[in-house]
């Protein structure tokens, strides 16, 4: 036997694919698994190692970097 692990970020998608595997013969769901939400402070922590971080010397140069 052999198993496929899928991973979804839109739980819309996965209730669909649900549907259609429950038609076919022979294959069956397993498991479905909801990883936990990450924390504030996970999310910052990742953006910070992603790189996805912005540097302003004041408010008024925070504005002007996310206005344009």
């Amino acid at each position: 036997m052999k198993q496929l692990i899928l991973q979804f970020e839109n739980a819309s998608v996965m209730n669909r694919l649900i549907k259609v595997i429950e038609l076919m013969k022979g294959v069956s769901i397993v498991d479905v698994i909801s990883t936990p939400k990450k924390s504030g402070l996970d999310a910052a922590l990742e953006d910070v190692k992603e790189g996805r971080v912005y540097k302003a010397k004041s408010t008024d140069d925070l504005f002007k970097q996310i206005l344009g």
